[in-house]
């Protein structure tokens, strides 16, 4: 019984560690990049700085450009990743939700057990009484 709980901590460890180690992946290849790099890219384009209606002023920024899917490999591996991750996450639900039964089962058992021993010590000291 140690065992399982001991994989189902170790498969959810594994998942959260697997997602902060994506998270990163999933922003766009073109943020942060300065100019120069920006327009070398061909799915990236420069947005020159602005100022909105309400005044607020905007700084220049790279962006993807609309449409253009990411072909890095970075990309591709968070992908599989996160499809990995989410298998992973079923799987450690399934053994959480079966090692919850196993343990009712175990625990009814137990109080079984001990109900039966403790009915049949009282039996045996009543009859001690009587003597």
């Amino acid at each position: 019984m140690n065992t399982k709980l001991l994989r189902t901590t170790l498969a959810i460890m594994t998942i959260t560690f697997t997602w902060l180690l994506a998270t990163p992946a999933l922003a766009s290849s073109c943020k942060g990049l300065k100019s120069s790099a920006c327009s070398s890219k061909s799915s990236c384009s420069w947005v020159e700085g602005y100022t909105r209606k309400d005044g607020a002023k905007v700084k220049s920024f790279c962006r993807k450009k609309p449409g253009s899917k990411t072909t890095s490999k970075a990309a591709k591996k968070t992908s599989k990743d996160a499809n990995a991750s989410t298998k992973a996450k079923k799987k450690a639900s399934k053994e959480s939700k079966k090692l919850k039964k196993e343990t009712k089962k175990t625990s009814k058992k137990t109080v079984k057990k001990t109900t039966k021993k403790t009915s049949k010590d009282s039996k045996k000291s009543s009859k001690d009484s009587k003597k």
